[in-house]
């Protein structure tokens, strides 16, 4: 039996078969126009043109930005462009059908395909995508294994219900959806198992070595999805009023209006909580919980080792950079920002911004915690109205070059709102002088703040001093810790300090944290004091998933995650390397 078995794979395997593209049945699309001839389709990216050779009585569009299979479609349809889609130049409304088969999730902006989409197709017509499902179950048992999961090849991610509400932004009707059937040779099925499954390895080789390899297998796990959306033969009204705002979040759910709860950034930081820490997260599974906001490069003291010293020496000779209430609705109305639990209002100084009580009244009424870090010398004048507007906390930054003037109105300000303290632990200060950090403590507890916090010294800024590193085993260090543990009891938090032996990487910053400043420019970690490039990511222009799945913030992730991989030189003099966070 084992030998007629062999026998019949020899003969049925004796031609290899061809892979077939994964594409949506194009039976559907011409049942939808009752068989209609001579209408007008185009694919987005087409490849080599083989879809649109299932529509031989049509008049067929494609573009193709790869070159090589650019020419190949080319020589089979004349109406082919290669090249980036926004280059393109078509009459509005002359499509009746649009097709988007694997190819939405490698666009960095979505949104636009989707607009440019409802731009070109007549009242009536179709659009078809297919993508990857991120919710399919092969997906939920493989997590950062699955298959589709391939950046920078692929950069947004899609389940059915991001699909529908990306459809309805950009005023189409949802149609239909369904989950496509792929046919493969059984190496290449074996193949992708083996991405997700490493045990399946040598199942592969013995695949690709034989006649196995090449029987034909059928497969729907429904990790592709099609969907199909229709332009209104009547204008939709536009999602939108002068009054409200309604934005896709990146919990896949429609926020309206300027006000909103903190259902949605609990929840969105339910799923980072409980979520395994992947190189790629889709925005749909979370977006940042924290954002650090640069209110503005202007600041009323000047710090060696503050982490926007940079910034500062940079405004000497440039325009200032300032956020406005307007910029601060914007910012957090988008899907990237939406959903934070909590905005940290940093600087420079914030209290320097003219708007800076009316920016937290907005944070406060649309559901976010609200924290501001100062050097206290303004907040004689806004305790007050940062109360009423309800501010969540305050921590003043306690420094050398605000001591004096902080010991006349530190207690007053607590009378009014209590606040925390900081103070940057230097190895100078520790070995040399740790008596005047237990008297800036006491100062600090007998104005009766609620807390002071120990940073660590990082080498950051402009002045950085790797011999100013605080590290866990330094003598001096453990002696003031007992010290002041003793005398100050739970009043002081301390940091843990950078350890000289083998460090666990348990750092979450690249998965939980965002800095921005008033441009957009994105920051992707509190410990490194520059942003990324501007034309690669920006809050205003670049889309939301793009953003947070950066490729240097990729590449820091795996490192991060790889307990054989080396400490990223960014992390080696950051304390928080071991700090897994909230």
């Amino acid at each position: 039996m084992h030998k007629l078995f062999l026998a019949f794979c020899q003969r049925y395997c004796r031609r290899r078969i061809p892979e077939r593209s994964i594409r949506p049945d194009a039976d559907k699309i011409k049942k939808y126009f009752k068989f209609q001839d001579d209408l007008n389709i185009l694919d987005l990216g087409c490849s080599n043109g083989s879809f649109l050779e299932q529509f031989p009585k049509w008049n067929v569009y494609g573009i193709e930005l790869e070159e090589t299979t650019g020419r190949i479609a080319q020589s089979k349809h004349k109406n082919i462009f290669i090249g980036n889609m926004k280059d393109a130049t078509f009459d509005r409304e002359f499509f009746d059908c649009i097709t988007i088969n694997d190819a939405l999730d490698h666009s960095n902006d979505p949104h636009f395909v989707i607009e440019l989409c409802h731009s070109l197709l007549k009242p009536g017509g179709i659009v078809v995508i297919k993508v990857h499902n991120i919710d399919c179950l092969l997906a939920t048992l493989t997590g950062k294994r699955f298959y589709a999961i391939c950046p920078p090849g692929h950069l947004v991610y899609f389940n059915l219900k991001t699909l529908k509400l990306l459809l309805k932004k950009h005023q189409f009707e949802y149609l239909s959806h369904f989950y496509n059937t792929q046919k493969l040779r059984f190496d290449n099925a074996v193949m992708r198992a083996a991405a997700s499954f490493p045990f399946l390895y040598p199942m592969q080789k013995i695949a690709e070595s034989t006649f196995l390899g090449n029987i034909p297998i059928y497969k729907n796990f429904h990790d592709i999805i099609t969907i199909i959306g229709v332009k209104p033969l009547s204008k939709l009204p536009a999602p939108h009023t002068n009054d409200q705002t309604v934005t896709l979040s990146g919990d896949g759910s429609w926020h309206s209006g300027e006000r909103g709860g903190k259902t949605g950034k609990i929840a969105n930081y339910l799923r980072y909580k409980f979520s395994r820490p992947l190189p790629v997260i889709p925005c749909v599974k979370y977006t940042p919980q924290i954002v650090h906001v640069m209110m503005t490069n202007r600041c009323n003291l000047r710090c060696n080792y503050c982490n926007a010293s940079k910034s500062l020496e940079y405004a000497a000779t440039a325009s200032t950079q300032e956020m406005s209430l307007e910029r601060i609705r914007e910012a957090f109305r988008t899907p990237f920002l939406k959903n934070a639990l909590l905005v940290d209002l940093l600087g420079g100084e914030p209290l320097l911004v003219p708007e800076i009580e009316d920016i937290v009244g907005f944070l406060k009424t649309s559901g976010h915690l609200t924290n501001m870090s100062t050097n206290g010398l303004l907040l004689p004048q806004h305790i007050e109205g940062l109360k009423n507007k309800g501010i969540t906390r305050i921590n003043v930054s306690i420094y050398p070059t605000n001591l004096a003037l902080l010991k006349k109105t530190l207690a007053d300000i607590n009378k009014v709102f209590p606040v925390h303290t900081s103070y940057v632990l230097t190895r100078t200060q520790l070995e040399s002088r740790p008596e005047e950090i237990l008297d800036i403590v006491a100062f600090a507890q007998e104005s009766r703040s609620k807390s002071l916090r120990f940073w660590m010294y990082r080498p950051m800024g402009i002045n950085a001093d790797l011999r100013e590193i605080v590290t866990e085993d330094l003598s001096a260090y453990r002696a003031f810790h007992r010290n002041a543990s003793a005398r100050f009891k739970k009043f002081i938090f301390w940091p843990k300090g950078i350890s000289t032996g083998p460090r666990r990487k348990r750092c979450r910053q690249l998965w939980q944290h965002v800095g921005i400043d008033p441009s957009g420019n994105i920051g992707i970690c509190c410990g490194i004091d520059n942003y990324l490039p501007s034309n690669e990511a920006n809050l205003f222009t670049t889309a939301a998933d793009v953003i947070f799945n950066h490729p240097r913030t990729i590449d820091l992730r795996i490192k991060l995650l790889d307990p054989l991989a080396d400490v990223p030189e960014e992390c080696r003099h950051c304390n928080l390397l071991e700090d897994p966070g909230w």
